[in-house]
């Protein structure tokens, strides 16, 4: 009951507010179908349940800043192509965490909605698996999500296309500068960055974690030529390796036709 008189109350300040109100009646009679209405619908119910301990008088000044106002209609072109529910959780989130701060950094949560747009759900869950500092903290995530970081395949191609696509999602977060090189072992051992804690913290699931060490940003570029690099001496210690064995079993043999000639 709270939650519904929470969510009549946030759907009551939208509508009273010139630019939002129209904007949002327009996208919801108009110029969406009713498949997409839905998603900001939800979004809506999902964000009154979220705020429903939040006080009136903080949500009306809240609603009537004109910074608060464009971050919430760029919450709700992001809404509208949502794919899944914990997408809308993720931007109902971002206006919950808005509220909630005494000042909204605006440009900085325009920022991070964009680079939101740029990811999908799973590059979400990938990011987050870098935010654990303990072994133990790791193996718990990755079982949780076993479909995505363990998934049993049938055949050798299918499981090179998933470890491709995996490498994928990892490159789009190392190229928006979500995760990065650490200052221990380089850019051959990723962490997640400041930005990617940022963008964690500002969809709702941080939530005051602490992390033994952020990773730096680096070139996406530098990154590839470090595993190229990696590689290519990995194949010369092992050519090495090949070589003084071959050396040590031409010899043993040498010694052997020795002993048999004597």
């Amino acid at each position: 009951m709270d939650n519904e008189y929470s969510l009549a109350i946030l759907k009551g300040f939208i509508a009273s507010i010139p630019l939002v109100g129209s904007f949002t009646v327009e996208i919801l009679n108009v110029a969406i179908p009713n498949q997409r209405q839905k998603r900001v619908e939800k979004l809506l119910k999902i964000l009154g349940e979220q705020v429903s301990d939040l006080h009136r008088t903080q949500l009306e000044q809240k609603f009537v800043s004109t910074d608060f106002i464009d971050i919430f209609e760029d919450v709700l072109h992001q809404s509208i192509r949502a794919t899944s529910d914990k997408r809308l959780e993720y931007l109902a989130s971002v206006i919950n965490y808005g509220l909630r701060r005494e000042e909204l950094e605006h440009l900085q949560t325009k920022r991070l909605l964009k680079i939101l747009a740029e990811i999908n759900d799973v590059e979400v869950i990938i990011l987050e698996s870098y935010s654990y500092s303990s072994i133990m903290e790791k193996k718990e995530f990755g079982n949780e999500y076993s479909s995505i970081f363990h998934p049993s395949h049938d055949s050798d191609e299918k499981s090179e296309s998933h470890e491709a696509m995996l490498k994928n999602y990892t490159s789009n977060l190392v190229n928006l500068g979500l995760v990065g090189g650490s200052n221990f072992f380089g850019s051959s051992h990723l962490l997640i960055t400041r930005l990617g804690v940022m963008l964690l913290e500002e969809i709702g699931i941080w939530k005051g974690r602490e992390v033994f060490q952020t990773g730096k940003h680096i070139n996406p570029i530098d990154a590839i030529n470090t595993a190229h690099d990696n590689l290519k001496k990995t194949e010369e210690r092992v050519r090495r390796e090949i070589e003084m064995e071959t050396k040590k079993g031409v010899k043993t043999v040498e010694d052997a036709m020795r002993r048999i000639i004597r």
